[in-house]
C-alpha cells in the first residue's frame, strides 16, 4: 500500500479566479506588479510589506501597524451543488474551529513583548470592510477511508460565531525574548449576511507594560543572537532592552571535580572556546536491572581495569538517577544535576578497599504521580523507562573530593499508627509489538505486549505472595488495545476474567477503523474483585478477543497492574511498599517486616528514587526489621527492604568523561555525535572552524549521558545539556548539529535489530485513545532546541546529518566542502526547480484536483522574486503511460532529472510521497532516480511539502531525503522535509514561509545559513494542526549558507532607454541587436560596487507561456499555470569596476506577442567569491528588424572529443565529452524555440538526436561565439561518429562530423596508427602515433639503421592523444644521415607503469 498524504489533499474543484471578483462595493483585480517595481534583483526590504503590513511606529512603549490584506484571488470549492469561495491572501493561513466550520484567513505576526502579561491591544480599527456574497469554504476533512472530503454543515454556518478581527496571545520564549503572536483576520465569514468580509485596511495599536521587567544591561548574550539570522519578530530591533538575562553561574556539583588534566588527544580542541576539559579521577559505568542493594568487590573493580589505592578509598563516589525518564518540562532542566548516591564502603584493617554497596534503582517500578490538587492523594502507578533496559550509575575514583557515605536516618520517637498490611503492587508490561510496525516501519515510545487471537483465550498467572484476605478488594488497572498496523480493521471486543468471573460488566469495545492512519485504539480500565476469587494466592487473568470481521486485526495487551492487600512479610528476602492505605491513615506509623533469612537488613526510603535515604533498623530480633515514618495520604512514601546483596548487571570503563558543566568559553555550534563517529565529526569541526570562523564544540552522547543522567541513555539528557549550554555559557550556542543517524527503537526491542542508535530521536508517547500516525504520533527534532521556556518555540537551530559510519561522514563532509568552496560558478545559483503532483491519486476516481499545482503556482507568483529562474516540472504537463506497475509519467521524471543535473539552487516538491517515492506515478523513486543525480558541483536544497520523505528514524532503510544527502554522485546539500504524515494545506503554508525567509533582504548580511532560515520559520510555525509544523526537520548542516547570490545586479539601460527613470517598455525585435548596460551593487545598498570585477551572464526569455492542461482524472481537472517563454539568447560580458555593457543578437524565432519578456542577469567575480543576481521585465517582445542582413551561411562548427588536442580518429573514454566551438557573424541561435532549430547531435546512426541547446555557453568576449560541452552516453568499444547541427539567428544551418575510437573499460594502454610522412623523405619527416592515456606520459622514439645500429633517440612527454614528432634526419652528432632504409621504434609508458611499443621503417633519399 502506498502511504501518502492523500488524507489531506483537496478533492474539491479548485478554480483560479483572476479578475472581476463580484464583491459588493469594490472590484478586486489580481494583476502583476508594475515593470518598474520588478526591475530590481532582490526583495527590497526586510519588513512585512510583502503581505501588506506597514510598521507605523515601533518602540518599547507601543507598536502601531497598518495592514492591507493582499488579496490575490479565490479558489472555488463546489460542495453539494453549491459554489463556495476560499480566499488567497498573501501570508494568511486558513483556519477554522473544526472540520466543517467556515474558514477564516489569519495573518500571524510574531511580536517581542516585555513579559508574558506585559502587552495588550490598545485600539483597533478596520476600515472599508467589503462584503462578498458567498459562503466561505469549510476546512478540509477526511472520510473513514482517510480520503479527503469536504463537509458542508449548514447548521454550523447558521450558528457560527463571527470571529474578531484580531487576537493576540503569548507564545513563549524564543531564544532570549518573550514572544506573542498577533493574529489579524484578513477574511472572515459573517453568518448573518452569508458573506465573506475583507477589510480594505486596518490599524492595530499594541501597548507594552514593562514596569515589572528589569531591562537587560548592555550584555552580549551571544555573537550570533543579534545577527539577522535570529531576528524573527516584527519589532526585534526596537526591543533589545527586553532581552532575557541569563544565569551564567554553574549548575550542579560536577564542576567541583574538574581540574587541569589535559583532555585526551581525540578531544583536543582546535580553537579557543571549544575545549572539553577532562574530569578528575577514573570512571566506571555500572548497570542494574532491578531494585536492590548491590555490592561490588575490589576484585570486580580490578577486573574492570580499576585498581583503587588505599589513599583513594575516601574519594570513591557514585552518581546516578532513579531509573525513571528525565522530566520533559523545559523549566525542570535547571534541576538536572549529578546526583551523588550514598555508598557503604568496606575496607580492611590496612585501609585497603574490600567492597562497596549501594541501592540501585531499576528502570521500571512504581512511582507516585502528584495529584492535581494538594488535598488529593497521588496516583501510584507503574513506569517503564522507554529509553533503556538498564539504569546506570557512574563510579568515580581519584577525585579531590570525599565521596558521599551512607548515613542512617533515625525514626520518629512516637508511634501513632501500626499498620497490619500494605497495598502490594505487581505489573506486567511486556514491550513486544510496535503498533506502527507495518508499512510505517515503527514509531513512538508506546509498545504493546501479547497479541490475543480471535476467539481463543490467553491466560496470565501471577503470584500474589502473602495475600491478606480481608475486606480490601484486589484492584486491577488494565490497558488493552485493538491493533491493526495496516490501518484498517473490523470492530472487536476484549473480555477479561479473573478465573471464571468477568471483571467488567461490559467488555473492552473497539469500533475498528476504515482510516489508513489509525493503527489502533488503547483503553485503560479499572476493576476490583474480592480476594476470595484468588486461588492459591495466584491471580489468573484471562483475556478473550472477539472480532466481528475476518481481517488481520487483533486484540492486544498493553499492560496490567494488580494492587492487593499484603502482609509485611518479605519474599525472596526483599519487600517494597508504599505507605498509602485504603483508609488514608496519617501520622507516625511503625512498620515491622518479617521473613528475612539474614540479620543484616537494609531499610531504604526510595520515595525519591534518585536520592535514596537509608533508615536505621530498630529491631533487635533476627530476621525482621522495624522502623517508624511520618506518613500522609497526600505524600505517600516508598520503602525498600532487603537482607541480601545482588550483583550488578554490568561494569564498563568510561574513559571519555569530560566536564560538560563548565560554563567558561562556549561555542557557536554544538556537534553531538557518537563516540564511534568521533573521527569524522572531528574532521568536520576542523573544516567548519577554519572555513566559517565559528567556534565548534563536539560532545558525544555518552559524555552527555554520563553527566546529565548518570550514564543512562535518554534523549532529554541531550536537551538538558543544550539547555545548560544556552543558559550558562558565556558564549551561547546558536546552532546544534546531530552528527549521526537515529531511530525509534531505543531499547532494540525489534527482533534481529543491529542498527545502532547513534544520536537518538525524540518520539512522543501516545496517550489512550486512537493511535493515529497523523494526529497523535510524531517524531520531532524541535524538542531538543526548545530550551528556554515551557513552550514549543525553538531557541536554537538544529540540523541532523544521518551519518552511519566514518566513511559516510567523510563523503558528506566532502560534499559540504565542495558546496561551499568548489561549486560551479555558473548561473545554477539563480535557478529553482518547482515540481508538483497531478490530480489523480490511487485511482482516476480519486482526485486532488489542482491542489498541488495551485499551491506551487501560489509560491511562484506571490512569494518568489522575479530574479530567479523557475523551471517547472508539473506532472499534468507530461503524458501518462500505462505500465505493469501502474500509471506513470516517465517524461516528467526525465525532465526533472535533467533539470537537477543542469543545476538548481532549490528543488521544491508539492504532492504525495513516502520515504521511498513521490506521487502515485513514481515520479521519483529513491532507488532508481537518486542514483541518476550527478549534480555534485550544483547540489540543491530540497524543500519537500509531502509526507514521510524525511522519515530518517527507520533503521530498516534509508529515507529518500537521507539518500539525497549521502549520495556521493550528487543530490542534496540539505533537505527540509517531514518525518511523518502531514497535511497538504499546512505544508504549503510552512514551505511558503520558508521561501519568504530565503529571499527576504538580509540588510547587507551574507546569504542566510540554513539554520537561520529554520529558526525564523519555526518562530511562526511551531504547532499548527496536529503538530504538523513540528514534523518538519532539517537534514543537513545548519551552518551552511545557501549558495544564493547576494549582490543586486541592476539593468540601467536597455536599447538606450534608461529603465530606472521611466515606466516606458522598449521593444525587443527579432533579428535585432539588443544592447544593455547596468551595474552590480553592494549587498546593502544601491551603490555601485567598484571592487566587483568579473563576468556577467544575461538570459533573455520570450513572453511567459500560459498553459491550461486537462488531467486524466474522472473530474477532468484543468491545471492552469505559467512557464518561462522560449530562451531567445544568452549573452555574456565582462564586469569592470562594477559596470557592464554588451549586445545580444535576437533570433528570428520569437513569439511576436508584444507582451513582456524576462531578462535574468547573473554576475560572478573573477575570484569566484562574489555573486550577484538581477532581472527586469520592463520590455516587450515583438516586431522584426527589417534592416538585418541575412548572409545565408550557417554557423562554423569545430568538433573535439574530451580535449581540444583531439584529432579525428583519436581514442576517447567510454563516456566522452563532446566539445563544439560555434561561430556565426550574425549570431548563433541558442533559443531552442523554433521547431527543429535546436543545437543537436547524432551519435553513429541513431535517428534520435541529443539536444545540446541547454549546454551552449556564450563567449564572454564575443557574443557571436560560444561552446557546447556535453557528456555523451556510454559507448561500446570501437569506431564511432558524431554529427552536430547548429543554426544562426536567420535559421541558416550547418553541420559538422568527426569520428573517434572508444577503448575497452579496462583502460589498458593502447598504442596504434604508427606512421611517418613523407616517406620516403629528403630533409625532415613527421612521425605520428595515437594512444589512449588521458594524462601526459613519457615517450621515446629510437631510430636505427637497417643493421640495427642506433642512430638517434627522440624523447619527450605526450601532450595530445595524437602525437606528431618531427625528425630532421640528423644523427646524435648532428650529421645528416645518408640515404637508405631505416627503422624506428616508438615506446610509450602508461599510468599504471606498463609500456607499449611499435616499429616501422622509412626511406631516406637525397
Amino acid at each position: 500500500m502506498l502511504y501518502t498524504c492523500s488524507c489531506i489533499a483537496s478533492r474539491a474543484v479548485l478554480l483560479w479566479l483572476f479578475v472581476g471578483l463580484s464583491i459588493v462595493g469594490v472590484s478586486y483585480t489580481v494583476s502583476a506588479q508594475t515593470p518598474q517595481a520588478l526591475s530590481t534583483s532582490v526583495s527590497t526590504s526586510d519588513n512585512w510589506s510583502w503581505c501588506g503590513i506597514t510598521v507605523v511606529e515601533s518602540s518599547p512603549m507601543r507598536l502601531v501597524l497598518d495592514y492591507t490584506p493582499q488579496v490575490k484571488g479565490f479558489d472555488t470549492i463546489r460542495i453539494d451543488g453549491k459554489n463556495l469561495l476560499r480566499p488567497k491572501i498573501l501570508g494568511a493561513a486558513l483556519e477554522s474551529t473544526y472540520i466543517g466550520a467556515p474558514l477564516s484567513a489569519e495573518l500571524r505576526v510574531p511580536i517581542t513583548v516585555p513579559s508574558p502579561n506585559g502587552f495588550g491591544i490598545a485600539s483597533y480599527n478596520a476600515r472599508s470592510v467589503k462584503s462578498i456574497r458567498s459562503l466561505m469554504a469549510p476546512r478540509l476533512g477526511t472520510n473513514k477511508k482517510g480520503e479527503p472530503e469536504y463537509r458542508l454543515l449548514n447548521d454550523v454556518y447558521d450558528a457560527e460565531t463571527m470571529p474578531e478581527w484580531y487576537n493576540i496571545t503569548y507564545s513563549g520564549i524564543g531564544r532570549d525574548r518573550h514572544i506573542a503572536t498577533l493574529k489579524l483576520r484578513a477574511a472572515r465569514y459573517n453568518p448573518e449576511t452569508a458573506s465573506i468580509e475583507i477589510p480594505q485596511t486596518m490599524r492595530i495599536v499594541v501597548e507594552f507594560m514593562s514596569e515589572d521587567v528589569s531591562p537587560l544591561a548592555v550584555q552580549e548574550v551571544s555573537d550570533s543572537n543579534t545577527k539577522t539570522g535570529f531576528t524573527s519578530t516584527i519589532n526585534h530591533a526596537q526591543t533589545d532592552i527586553w532581552r532575557i538575562a541569563s544565569n551564567n553561574g554553574a549548575n550542579g556539583t560536577i564542576s567541583s571535580l574538574a581540574n587541569s588534566i589535559a583532555p585526551p588527544p581525540d578531544l583536543a580542541p582546535s580553537k579557543k572556546g571549544s575545549t572539553l576539559q577532562a574530569v578528575s579521577g577514573r570512571w566506571l559505568k555500572i548497570g542494574v536491572e532491578r531494585d536492590g542493594i548491590y555490592r561490588i568487590t575490589a576484585q570486580q573493580l580490578r577486573d574492570a581495569g580499576l585498581t583503587v589505592a588505599n589513599a583513594e578509598v575516601v574519594s570513591i563516589s557514585l552518581f546516578g538517577n532513579g531509573g525513571t525518564e528525565l522530566p520533559e518540562r523545559v523549566s525542570l532542566s535547571t534541576t538536572n544535576t549529578m546526583n551523588e548516591q550514598p555508598l557503604i564502603v568496606e575496607a580492611d584493617a590496612s585501609g585497603a578497599l574490600v567492597a562497596i554497596s549501594f541501592f540501585g534503582a531499576a528502570p521500571n517500578g512504581f512511582v507516585a504521580l502528584p495529584a492535581s490538587s494538594a488535598s488529593q492523594s497521588p496516583t501510584i502507578q507503574h513506569f517503564v523507562n522507554t529509553y533503556s533496559r538498564r539504569n546506570y550509575y557512574m563510579l568515580n575514583v581519584g577525585s579531590t573530593t570525599q565521596g558521599r557515605r551512607v548515613t542512617f536516618a533515625e525514626s520518629p520517637a512516637q508511634t501513632t499508627i501500626t499498620p497490619s498490611y500494605h497495598i502490594s503492587r505487581i505489573f506486567k508490561d511486556d514491550d513486544l509489538v510496535n503498533p506502527f510496525d507495518v508499512g510505517l516501519s515503527g514509531s513512538g515510545r508506546r509498545w504493546f505486549g501479547q497479541n490475543f487471537n480471535s476467539n481463543r483465550a490467553t491466560r496470565f498467572e501471577t503470584a500474589l505472595p502473602n495475600l491478606v484476605r480481608n475486606t480490601v478488594p484486589v484492584s486491577y488497572r488494565i490497558s488493552a488495545a485493538w491493533n491493526n498496523p495496516s490501518g484498517e480493521g473490523a470492530p472487536g471486543a476484549i473480555y477479561v476474567r479473573e478465573g471464571s468471573t468477568e471483571l467488567f460488566s461490559t467488555p473492552f469495545s473497539f469500533f475498528g477503523s476504515g482510516d489508513d492512519y489509525t493503527v489502533g485504539t488503547v483503553t485503560t480500565r479499572f476493576a476490583t474483585a474480592s480476594s476470595s476469587l484468588i486461588q492459591n494466592n495466584r491471580s489468573t487473568l484471562e483475556f478473550l478477543y472477539v472480532s466481528e470481521g475476518g481481517d488481520d486485526n487483533h486484540g492486544i495487551l498493553d499492560w496490567f497492574e494488580i494492587h492487593y492487600p499484603r502482609e509485611f512479610v518479605a519474599a525472596d528476602n526483599q519487600l517494597s511498599f508504599f505507605t498509602d492505605t485504603p483508609d488514608n491513615l496519617s501520622g507516625v506509623a511503625e512498620y515491622t517486616v518479617r521473613g528475612f533469612s539474614a540479620n543484616q537488613i537494609y531499610v531504604v526510603d526510595i520515595s525519591n528514587r534518585a536520592s535514596p535515604q537509608f533508615v536505621r533498623n530498630l529491631s533487635q530480633t533476627g530476621g525482621q526489621a522495624t522502623f517508624r515514618a511520618a506518613i500522609t495520604p497526600q505524600a505517600p512514601r516508598n520503602f525498600y527492604l532487603s537482607s541480601q546483596t545482588a550483583s550488578v548487571a554490568s561494569i564498563e570503563r568510561a574513559d571519555d568523561v569530560a566536564d560538560l558543566r563548565d560554563t567558561a568559553g562556549g561555542a557557536d555550534l554544538i556537534v553531538i555525535t557518537d563516540k564511534d563517529l568521533f573521527p569524522s565529526a572531528e574532521a568536520y569541526r576542523t573544516y567548519r572552524q577554519a572555513q566559517s570562523g565559528l567556534i565548534v564544540r563536539i560532545v558525544t552522547t555518552d559524555q552527555i549521558y554520563y553527566q546529565f543522567n548518570g550514564g543512562t541513555p535518554d534523549p532529554t539528557a541531550l536537551r538538558d545539556y543544550i539547555a545548560f549550554a544556552y543558559r550558562t555559557w558565556v558564549k551561547k550556542p546558536s546552532y546544534v548539529l546531530f552528527w549521526g543517524d537515529g531511530h525509534f527503537d531505543y531499547r532494540s526491542l525489534t527482533p534481529g535489530i543491529t542498527a545502532k542508535n547513534f544520536v537518538p530521536t525524540y518520539q512522543t508517547y501516545d496517550a489512550d485513545g486512537d493511535m493515529n500516525s497523523v494526529n497523535t504520533n510524531i517524531m520531532t527534532e524541535d524538542y531538543f532546541v526548545c530550551v528556554n521556556g515551557d513552550d514549543d518555540l525553538v531557541d536554537l537551530a538544529l540540523g541532523r546529518l544521518c551519518v552511519r559510519s566514518n566513511d559516510e561522514g567523510a563523503t558528506i563532509l566532502s560534499k559540504i566542502r565542495r558546496y561551499e568552496t568548489a561549486s560551479s560558478v555558473d548561473n545554477w545559483r539563480t535557478r529553482l526547480l518547482l515540481t508538483a503532483d497531478d490530480a489523480p491519486t490511487k485511482s482516476l476516481a480519486n482526485s486532488d484536483r489542482s491542489l498541488h499545482v495551485t499551491q506551487s503556482e501560489d509560491l511562484a507568483n506571490f512569494i518568489l522574486p522575479i530574479d530567479v529562474r523557475q523551471h517547472k516540472t508539473y506532472l499534468p504537463d507530461f503524458p501518462p503511460e500505462n505500465s505493469p506497475g501502474g500509471r506513470r509519467r516517465p517524461a516528467a521524471t526525465q525532465d526533472m532529472i535533467a533539470a537537477v543535473n543542469e543545476g538548481a539552487l532549490i528543488f521544491n516538491w508539492i504532492g504525495h510521497g513516502n520515504p521511498r517515492l513521490w506521487a502515485n506515478e513514481d515520479f521519483l523513486l529513491r532507488d532508481l532516480t537518486i542514483p541518476q543525480f550527478t549534480n555534485l558541483d550544483r547540489l540543491f536544497f530540497l524543500v519537500a511539502a509531502t509526507c514521510d520523505f524525511g522519515r530518517f528514524d527507520n533503521f530498516r532503510e534509508q529515507s529518500g531525503a537521507e539518500e539525497m544527502i549521502s549520495s556521493p554522485r550528487g543530490g542534496a546539500i540539505a533537505t527540509f522535509a517531514a518525518g511523518r504524515t502531514v497535511y497538504a494545506v499546512d505544508n504549503a503554508a510552512i514551505s511558503q514561509e520558508l521561501f519568504r525567509q530565503i529571499f527576504r533582504n538580509t540588510s547587507g548580511e551574507a546569504a542566510p545559513r540554513l539554520g537561520d532560515l529554520l529558526y525564523r520559520v519555526k518562530q511562526s510555525f511551531f504547532s499548527g494542526s496536529y503538530n504538523n509544523d513540528r514534523k518538519f526537520c532539517l537534514l543537513g548542516d545548519p551552518t551552511v549558507r545557501l549558495a544564493l547570490p547576494e549582490q543586486p545586479v541592476v539593468v540601467d539601460t536597455l536599447n538606450g532607454v534608461a529603465l530606472r527613470s521611466t515606466t516606458a517598455q522598449p521593444q525587443v525585435k527579432a533579428l535585432s541587436q539588443l544592447s544593455l548596460s547596468g551595474f552590480v551593487t553592494s549587498p546593502s545598498s544601491q551603490v555601485v560596487d567598484a571592487s566587483f570585477t568579473g563576468s556577467i551572464l544575461a538570459s533573455l526569455y520570450d513572453t511567459d507561456i500560459q498553459k491550461a492542461i486537462t488531467d486524466i482524472d474522472l473530474d477532468r481537472t484543468i491545471h492552469r499555470f505559467n512557464t518561462l517563454g522560449g530562451l531567445l539568447n544568452i549573452g555574456a560580458s565582462q564586469v569592470r569596476n562594477g559596470r557592464f555593457s554588451f549586445t545580444m543578437p535576437i533570433p528570428k524565432d520569437i513569439s511576436f506577442s508584444n507582451q513582456t519578456g524576462r531578462l535574468f542577469l547573473y554576475a560572478v567575480s573573477a575570484d569566484g567569491r562574489k555573486f550577484g543576481r538581477g532581472a527586469t521585465i520592463q520590455f516587450t517582445v515583438g516586431g522584426i528588424d527589417e534592416t538585418a542582413v541575412n548572409d545565408g551561411i550557417g554557423p562554423e562548427i569545430r568538433l573535439f572529443m574530451d580535449e581540444r588536442t583531439f584529432r579525428a580518429g583519436d581514442f576517447v573514454s567510454t563516456t566522452p565529452t563532446l566539445l563544439a566551438d560555434l561561430y556565426d557573424a550574425t549570431g548563433v541561435n541558442a533559443t531552442g524555440t523554433g521547431i527543429g532549430h535546436d543545437i543537436q547531435c547524432w551519435v553513429d546512426n541513431s535517428a534520435i538526436p541529443i539536444t545540446l541547446t541547454q549546454s551552449y555557453r556564450i563567449s564572454l568576449d564575443d557574443p557571436r561565439r560560444g561552446t557546447v560541452e556535453r557528456v555523451l552516453p556510454s559507448l561500446a568499444p570501437g569506431l564511432h561518429r558524431v554529427k552536430v547541427r547548429a543554426w544562426d539567428i536567420f535559421n541558416n544551418y550547418s553541420e559538422s562530423e568527426t569520428y573517434f575510437r572508444v577503448i575497452g573499460a579496462d583502460s589498458s594502454l593502447v598504442l596504434a596508427e604508427l606512421v611517418n610522412y613523407p616517406n620516403p623523405f629528403t630533409e625532415t619527416t613527421t612521425i605520428r602515433f595515437r594512444h589512449n592515456q588521458t594524462t601526459a606520459q613519457p615517450y621515446s622514439i629510437g631510430i636505427y639503421s637497417a643493421s640495427g645500429t642506433p642512430v638517434k633517440i627522440l624523447s619527450g612527454t605526450t601532450n595530445a592523444r595524437t602525437m606528431e614528432v618531427v625528425w630532421d634526419g640528423r644523427d646524435e652528432s648532428g650529421s645528416t644521415i645518408s640515404s637508405g632504409v631505416y627503422l624506428y621504434q616508438v615506446r610509450v609508458s602508461g599510468t599504471d607503469g606498463q609500456t607499449q611499443s611499435a616499429s616501422r621503417g622509412f626511406v631516406k633519399v637525397r
